[in-house]
Parts: structure tokens; C-alpha cells; sequence
């Protein structure tokens, strides 16, 4: 695999279906409060993903002919050798759990909420238990994009 191989894929792995579904479902099951809950959950993934980096630094091996060995933490510090590369392998685990949350789904769920909740939107005023029969739709991001750019162009914009 090459290495672009395992940034789409850990890109895709991360702000695929969580992001969007998982943040509709949040929304849609428990109102728009439910992304509070999500940031805070936040929180905790990004001390875990640190104290992951972090392990990964310490348990890795060097081979006889002195090469560093460990899995992705390989490349970041065979890139850039000793603390710095120590501090970047930590840094890209925050900072990717810290973009995934707070800005994807974040944005997702500002888009969900401003269009669907707010104003003259189809879930104004409700609660959680009639925005689930109101809706029929499992995706709130298409139905949100389809409310504001006609349901056509909305569900092309999220195939």
C-alpha cells in the first residue's frame, strides 16, 4: 500500500459515515443537543488517540541494523527523526480526531440544525419524538441540502 493508499484510508475511515449519519442520527434521535454530547465524547477520543501515539512511541523496536520499526508512527519518525518526530506523531493523532469532531461534524450538524430547526424549517419547534416521525429520510445532511437547493440537487450533492 502506498503511502497515499493509507491517507485516503484512514481520511475515509474518519470522516466517513460518523460524521454524517452519525451526527443525523445524534440530531435526529435526541435534538440538537446531541452534539454537545458528541464533543465531549471528543474529548476522551482525543486522550485516547494521544495516549495511543504516545505508546506507540514507546513500545517500538529498532532492527539490527538500527532502522525504527512500529507501524504508522514508522513513517512520521523515519521522516523526522528524534523529538520532533515524536511531538508530530502525537500532534496528527489530536489534531485528527480534533478536525474529524469539531470541524466535519460540527459543520454537518450546523447545517442539519440551521436548516431543519431553525426558522421556517420542516422540524421547527419539535422534539426528538416528532422529528423521527415527521421525517422519513435516515440521512439529515440530504434532507437539510435538499431544503435549502430543491430535494434534486440535494441528493446529488450527498450520493
Amino acid at each position: 500500500m502506498s503511502s497515499f493508499q493509507a491517507v485516503a484510508t484512514a481520511i475515509a475511515a474518519q470522516v466517513g459515515t460518523g460524521n454524517i449519519v452519525g451526527a443525523s442520527g445524534a440530531i435526529l434521535a435526541g435534538g440538537p443537543g446531541a452534539i454537545f454530547w458528541m464533543w465531549v465524547i471528543a474529548f476522551l477520543g482525543m486522550a485516547t488517540i494521544y495516549a495511543e501515539a504516545v505508546l506507540a512511541q514507546h513500545t517500538r523496536i529498532k532492527t539490527e541494523r538500527g532502522e525504527i520499526m512500529g507501524g504508522p508512527v514508522y513513517y512520521i519518525t523515519h521522516a523526522f527523526k528524534g523529538k520532533f518526530g515524536k511531538f508530530l506523531a502525537g500532534f496528527f493523532a489530536v489534531a485528527s480526531v480534533f478536525i474529524d469532531t469539531f470541524v466535519v461534524l460540527t459543520l454537518n450538524a450546523l447545517v442539519i440544525i440551521c436548516t431543519l430547526y431553525a426558522g421556517d424549517g420542516p422540524l421547527a419547534g419539535c422534539g426528538a419524538a416528532a422529528a423521527q416521525t415527521l421525517l422519513t429520510k435516515t440521512n439529515l445532511a440530504q434532507t437539510a441540502f435538499g431544503a435549502v437547493f430543491g430535494e434534486k440537487l440535494g441528493a446529488i450533492l450527498w450520493l
